[in-house]
């Protein structure tokens, strides 16, 4: 990166001095803290892969299902798949959804039961889920560390015990030493 700065015509290899940026990240090493959480986040992955293969089905046959129901009466939330996955997305994020269901309840009274149970399932069920596997992990890490730090200080202790037994046989040494030295 030194040597692209002091090219005067680097051009687009400039951009690479934008990495420098990435020294930031340094800090995961230097910070437990930081480096505990970095750690148990990454053994978060394979749960919240099958947590995110889990939402993805469920939002697929919610979107076939309502692609079915609704795509009749309103074609420009419901009309083909991927406008309903779309719609069903917003939904679940929270992100203007009583304009997208409200055309469906104003045409079937019933369909806030599927809507409701969408929400209940995809936003509340499947995000506590994400958060269970996250902390979790914390815990897991957590116990590890206190395991590593109870490993230290018997470590510690055992070598502490094996200095004060070598100093209690020195000092019965010298002791027996005086003892013959003295008439």
């Amino acid at each position: 990166m030194v040597l692209v700065a002091l090219i005067p015509a680097s051009g687009a290899f400039g951009v690479l001095r934008v990495l420098r940026v990435l020294r930031v990240l340094r800090l995961l090493s230097a910070v437990r803290s930081m480096r505990r959480v970095v750690s148990a986040l990454a053994a978060t992955i394979p749960g919240m892969v099958s947590i995110g293969a889990l939402l993805v089905m469920l939002v697929y046959v919610a979107g076939v299902m309502s692609t079915q129901m609704f795509g009749r009466v309103d074609p420009e939330n419901f009309g083909d798949l991927p406008t309903s996955l779309l719609s069903l997305f917003q939904v679940m994020t929270g992100d203007d959804w009583a304009n997208i269901v409200r055309p469906a309840t104003d045409a079937y009274p019933a369909a806030w039961l599927f809507f409701i149970g969408y929400i209940l399932v995809s936003t509340y069920i499947v995000l506590n889920l994400f958060i269970a596997v996250a902390v979790e992990a914390l815990e897991m890490q957590k116990e590890e560390d206190r395991r590593e730090i109870v490993d230290e200080v018997e470590e510690s202790e055992r070598v502490v015990v094996d200095a004060v037994a070598e100093l209690r046989a020195e000092v019965a040494a010298l002791r027996a030493d005086l003892a013959r030295q003295r008439p």
